[in-house]
This record gives C-alpha cells, structure tokens and sequence, in this order.
C-alpha cells in the first residue's frame, strides 16, 4: 500500500511524499490516520532541521486497517509510547521506568499522512469525540504526569510557566484539582492563549514583557511551579518560588537553553523541590481521553487552525511561525 506522508527538512521545506511501509509484524497495528496534531516537540524539530527529508507527528488519532487496508469501525488513539509491563521496573510496579519501552518513534513512520503503523500495545480505542479533540490525549496525558508531580492540592497557589497547549492543559488541571489560586506566565501579544489561560481557570496573567518573571514579588507566592518552558527559565522560578515550594518540568532545551542555572542559597535556604516530569512511557492516556470526552478539560477550545494533509505545509509554517494566533495545529484527513 502507498500512502501520501508530510515530509520535513526546515520550516521552509516541507512536501508531500508518497511512501509505503517497509513491513508490518504482528505485533503491529496499520491505521488509517483521521488526524494529527503539531507539538512543540515538532516544531523543535523541524526548526532545527534537518539534512534529510523525515516525517513528523505522534499526536494521532484513526481508525484500525486491516491487513488488507480496509478502514474497520475501531477508532484508536495512539499513545507515543508505551510501558512493555514485562521488564523487571514493570513487574516491580514501575512501569514509568520500563527499560523496553514500546514506540512507533522506533520506526521512521509518523502521523502527518494518510496512514500509520504503530505498535499494537500503544493502540488505545476511543469514542464520543472529534478525532482532533482525541489526539490532544497525548499532551495532555503529559500535563496530568507534570501536575501529578507536583502533587497539587486544594491548598496549592500555582504557577504556570509556559502557556503552549500543555501548559494550558496544566491551567485547568490545577484548577479541577481545587488548587486556590493560579498564576500564568506568558507575554501580552499572545492574546489568544492568555484568554484561553483566564477562561480554563488562571486568576492572574503575569506578562513578561513587561515585568520579568525574576522580578516579580507575589502574594501568595506560588507553592507549586509547573514549567513546560525551556529549562533555563528555572533559576527564574526560584526567585519567585515559596519556601518549600515543589518546581515540576518538562521543558526541554538545546543549546544554550538546556543549560539551568539557580541561585543556589535560595534554592538551598527556602527549601525547594526540583522533580522532572518525562511522561514516557505515557501512562495516564485512558485519563486523558476521559477527561477530553466528559469536557472536564475542553480540547475543542484548544484547536486553533485545522489544515487537511493537502495544506500541510502551511499547517507546519503557521505552527512554527505564528505563536501569537496558534494554540494547537490539527492537520485533518477528511
């Protein structure tokens, strides 16, 4: 079977290849992809680029082919990766430290296409809504482990810094955990996240074009920090931290904003908490799809733009390019 795939070398370079796939085990699922979201994890690929053409995507929701191509009624969502629950971490109850970890990152085929194969242990079925609303079970299953991290509590004054989709998500899963009051980091020109930021349940928007996060003195100062921002910006999250507050993150950096630098004493003399969220192997995906299909978290309000497969190369440039009116970037195959 041939099939159209997106194709990336930089933001400026990207095409519509038809390919195929090279073989399928039986440990492998085809799917017919019904959508496919754009994640910063993507962008920051194909911002960097790359010498070769690559494919992009694993936020990914279809339906089930099977052997013979035929679309089946099984509509799926596709974890990223996923724990293999026989390694010894597994059996021993810690299947978030699996040491053979299952992902269609192991193979060179992504969800930005007509078609997908996965392992079959990551194909997860889901029903009740929109396939572009399913797909942000991914990030958000990323945003339920950074929250869960920090263990938020109703008690908790939170601190979001970074206001891409996930960081949103961590927003109004703060607030469903009761948390009391809910500051979010951003910048002015991004009105639309910052509206999106106040209606899923932040009290307050600190720009930082305007005052630096560094700067700022809050009452209440935050007690629980969630960070989807480079890990540079962590020494700034000290300074306005509360003593014994925990700071959780999952930004990641390259170059010079992967290095994290923090003050020290302050770290040391009010007693903070420095935990790491990496939400793989996913494992709270089935949550996620929960929450999305109750409306408990309201994926369609973060769907900005959808583009079909044949427009992708503006989906690619709107999502890499346009922070101010992007949330999150669906690319649709109708």
């Amino acid at each position: 079977m041939t099939f159209l795939a997106a194709h990336y070398r930089s933001v400026a370079d990207v095409v519509l290849r038809t390919t195929s796939f090279e073989s399928v085990s039986d440990h492998e699922t085809l799917l017919a992809v019904d959508a496919c979201g754009i994640c910063g994890t993507d962008i920051n690929a194909i911002l960097r680029g790359s010498a070769d053409y690559l494919q992009v995507g694993h936020e990914i929701a279809g339906r089930v082919l099977d052997r013979d191509g035929v679309p089946t009624a099984r509509r799926v969502v596709l974890e990223s990766s996923s724990a293999c629950g026989r390694c010894a971490s597994c059996r021993n109850g810690r299947t978030d430290l699996c040491t053979d970890v299952k992902s269609f990152f192991q193979r060179r085929y992504f969800g930005i296409a007509e078609q997908m194969i996965s392992p079959t242990i990551s194909v997860l079925d889901y029903d009740g809504m929109d396939p572009a609303v399913a797909t942000l079970s991914e990030p958000l299953g990323v945003a339920i482990d950074l929250c869960e991290v920090a263990q938020i509590t109703p008690y908790s004054t939170v601190l979001v810094v970074g206001l891409g989709p996930i960081g949103l998500m961590a927003v109004r899963l703060a607030k469903l955990a009761g948390a009391k009051k809910i500051y979010a980091a951003t910048f002015s020109a991004r009105e639309k996240r910052n509206a999106l930021a106040l209606d899923f349940g932040a009290a307050e928007l600190l720009c930082e074009d305007e005052i630096p996060l560094a700067q700022r003195k809050l009452d209440p100062a935050p007690d629980r920090i969630l960070s989807s921002a480079p890990p540079s910006s962590l020494g700034d999250c000290v300074h306005v931290a509360a003593p014994g507050a925990h700071i959780a993150f999952i930004g990641v950096g390259h170059g010079d904003s992967d290095r994290v630098v923090l003050p020290g004493n302050k770290f040391h003399f009010k007693k903070l908490q420095l935990r790491s969220s990496f939400a793989s192997p996913a494992l709270r995906t089935p949550m996620a799809l929960e929450l999305l299909r109750s409306g408990r978290v309201d994926g369609a309000k973060l769907i900005s733009h959808r583009f079909p497969l044949a427009d992708a190369v503006e989906a690619v440039r709107v999502a890499c390019q346009d922070k101010n009116n992007a949330i999150k970037v669906v690319v649709v195959n109708e």
